[in-house]
């Protein structure tokens, strides 16, 4: 028989509350109240020294051990959103040396906020309540570099990345250089997402990340 996730939880609770005094619980990472509450400071500060680490080849690998695995097993506590580009060259929990069960992640090319993307980062908020979404942006974009060439007269791609070019065109124009268009279309998307249910309740940053040196910037 197939069960909601609010009656699985609902029932949870009761089995819960129905324990002999002293019987131990289970820990439930994503239920609201065993997350730990962290200010945006806190979660961008984090952030950035993690990325600080991978810079300085120092990276600490946190939070990838097997004990770790097995505690994040019931559920997740991100104390962060990242909305990044799928390039490869760009995971978000290397650059800013994290691991499992402190990032929860999107990523499409040219970090294009669609419907998916939106109601994936409003899920996040409602269930786990972390302070802060960065959205990233990194140098030599091939998105956004087809988007500008596109801007300049090329010819228009096939219709599935089109549909990527056009968002992207929104936040950048033709006379842009890559980078300027780059950190553009990042902070286009971040406006756009501070604007929207349940994610305008969190702290919202662009950033842009040098492939070259490592460094992420927020802006």
């Amino acid at each position: 028989m197939h069960h909601s996730r609010s009656t699985f939880l609902t029932g949870a609770s009761a089995l819960l509350l129905a324990a002999p005094a002293g019987a131990a619980s289970p820990a439930r990472l994503d239920e609201h109240a065993t997350c730990p509450a962290q200010t945006w400071p806190e979660a961008k500060q984090r952030l950035v020294y993690g990325n600080q680490r991978f810079v300085s080849e120092t990276a600490a690998h946190p939070n990838q051990t097997v004990e770790r695995r097995v505690d994040t097993v019931p559920g997740q506590c991100p104390f962060a959103l990242v909305l990044t580009c799928a390039d490869s060259r760009v995971p978000p929990d290397v650059v800013f040396d994290r691991g499992l069960g402190d990032l929860f992640v999107c990523r499409t090319a040219g970090n294009v906020a669609d419907a998916i993307v939106i109601g994936s980062l409003q899920y996040a908020v409602l269930h786990y309540h972390p302070p802060l979404l960065v959205v990233l942006g990194h140098e030599n974009c091939g998105a956004v570099g087809a988007t500008l060439d596109w801007l300049n007269g090329a010819p228009t791609p096939p219709p599935s990345i089109y549909s990527v070019v056009a968002a992207v065109s929104r936040g950048v124009h033709r006379d842009m250089n890559l980078e300027a268009a780059v950190k553009a279309n990042a902070a286009h998307v971040a406006r756009t997402l501070k604007g929207q249910p349940q994610i305008s309740a969190l702290h919202v940053v662009s950033a842009y990340y040098s492939m070259t040196t490592g460094n992420v910037t927020f802006f």
